[in-house]
């Protein structure tokens, strides 16, 4: 264990011995997934049957000083842990966290907000939308805090690719990276976000990618329509910009239904790029803790590349507990 690290959890553990917690409550919950799937174009082989299943260990708690502790921790079909989250609630100083996967903060946490009843229009395929997925992803510090009608979200990484989940590593990474989200609701029903980030050039010998992103959700009634643009810029030749279309439809309380359209552009040097196209039909209906959800995808140009168009269907049956 390194220096930094050494001193970081003296630190903490010193400022938790100053503050005696309360009660500390735990709780478990999580779900299974039973699906069908159909790969057109590409023609993929296989058993088209599948399952997924998660669970999610919680708890919270309260110093004498009125601040908050939570624990988050998510384990996946491997049952190894899939992500974590550490906070610490310091009430209107916002809440501070150690984030390990979540997505949960900075430019992440709206990288497409645009409205869908189920999976995005660009989900089965190999290639997805180029979307920003925040710059400061794996394991970071997080902050985030209210003020008013606008609820700010970042995220920094000293050394992204450092080191692995869990106990860090001492590999060197590819330069520290950052980013920020924020979320705005002006009235009723409607939602505006902006997100920016950057990572910088470091050891592993990448270039600096730099994203940006800017869109809305409106809900009125039983219908919810969005869109958002986003801009990935790397340093040295790529250079993609995403637009987002989508809308909603709430049959009742039970049923949705869906379309979304995500187009990307793409601008590489010395390549001769075409615009690539998903469109996507998703349905969602609920019976209390179980889910039925359909969705139909398909994509022309897929990564870019001229003539190569495909598509994908999926059914899940889903069960939480």
């Amino acid at each position: 264990m390194n220096k930094l690290k050494t001193i970081g959890i003296s630190a903490l553990a010193g400022s938790l011995a100053a503050f005696s917690a309360q009660a500390f409550e735990a709780s478990v919950s999580g779900g299974a997934e039973i699906t069908i799937s159909h790969q057109g174009g590409s023609d993929v082989t296989g058993n088209p049957l599948g399952a997924r299943k998660n669970i999610t260990i919680s708890g919270s708690g309260e110093l004498d000083n009125g601040w908050g502790i939570s624990v988050f921790h998510a384990l996946g079909d491997t049952h190894a842990y899939s992500s974590s989250v550490y906070s610490f609630d310091m009430g209107s100083l916002g809440t501070l966290s150690l984030d390990s996967g979540s997505g949960g903060h900075g430019a992440a946490a709206i990288d497409n907000i645009v409205p869908t009843a189920y999976e995005e229009a660009d989900y089965g395929f190999t290639t997805g939308a180029n979307d920003i997925g925040g710059t400061a992803s794996g394991e970071y510090i997080g902050y985030s805090n209210t003020l008013g009608a606008a609820t700010i979200l970042a995220a920094y990484n000293p050394d992204r690719g450092g080191g692995t989940q869990g106990d860090g590593g001492s590999a060197e990474g590819s330069g520290s990276a950052w980013d920020i989200g924020v979320k705005f609701a002006p009235v009723d029903g409607m939602l505006i976000v902006a997100g920016w980030g950057q990572l910088e050039n470091g050891t592993a010998g990448t270039a600096d990618v730099d994203e940006d992103t800017i869109g809305f959700t409106y809900a009125m009634g039983a219908i919810t329509v969005g869109a958002q643009l986003s801009h990935n810029d790397v340093n040295g030749g790529v250079e993609n910009t995403t637009e987002a279309l989508g809308i909603t439809f709430n049959v009742n309380d039970n049923l949705s239904v869906g379309y979304q359209r995500l187009s990307d552009e793409y601008n590489r040097v010395g390549a001769n790029d075409t615009d690539t196209t998903f469109n996507g039909l998703t349905a969602a209906y609920s019976m209390g803790n179980i889910g039925i959800k359909f969705v139909a995808n398909d994509v022309s140009n897929l990564g870019g590349t001229q003539g190569s168009s495909d598509e994908a269907k999926e059914l899940s049956l889903s069960f939480a507990f």
